[in-house]
């Protein structure tokens, strides 16, 4: 089946453990479908390795099209390549003020503090939060990972 053929389908109707790393990496970078898209860079991701990273800067390198899609990008780079992410996040951090994408960046925190701890990380964990801090409780998928996150890194700060 051709890219096209797949993305005609609804996406609970693709198997995707059994199309090669090639085209789960197409499906997961085109921005017509989003579910697809997620399902494939899950699939990518599962699968681990060179596509999966990948797919993920991908993502991450374009417009914030879906983000859901984006926020699970950040999560999929960082658990394969977490040094590749703690190079990334901080440059999406100049450019999203989304709940889902900054929760995205607070559970890689959150999951490898190790990669943060440089000098740049902690400019990176001060900038974060600030913004995670300006943003309402409610608006997180994860409003406890939101309190662990402040409380840790800013003091408690904005952790109401």
């Amino acid at each position: 089946m051709s890219l096209n053929d797949l993305l005609l389908l609804p996406h609970d109707q693709i198997d995707y453990t059994s199309l090669d790393d090639g085209m789960l990496r197409e499906l997961a970078t085109q921005n017509s479908e989003p579910y697809i898209a997620t399902s494939a860079l899950a699939e990518l991701g599962a699968r681990g390795g060179h596509d999966a990273r990948a797919a993920a800067a991908t993502i991450l390198s374009n417009e914030l099209w879906d983000r859901h899609l984006f926020a699970f990008a950040v999560t999929t780079l960082c658990d394969i390549d977490c040094e590749e992410a703690a190079r990334t996040i901080p440059r999406l951090l100049d450019v999203t003020s989304d709940s889902k994408v900054l929760g995205a960046m607070v559970e890689c925190v959150l999951s490898y503090p190790d990669h943060f701890s440089s000098s740049s990380g902690q400019t990176f964990l001060r900038r974060l939060v600030t913004k995670v801090a300006t943003v309402e409780p409610d608006e997180f998928t994860d409003a406890e990972q939101r309190t662990a996150f402040l409380t840790r890194y800013g003091g408690g700060a904005g952790a109401h």
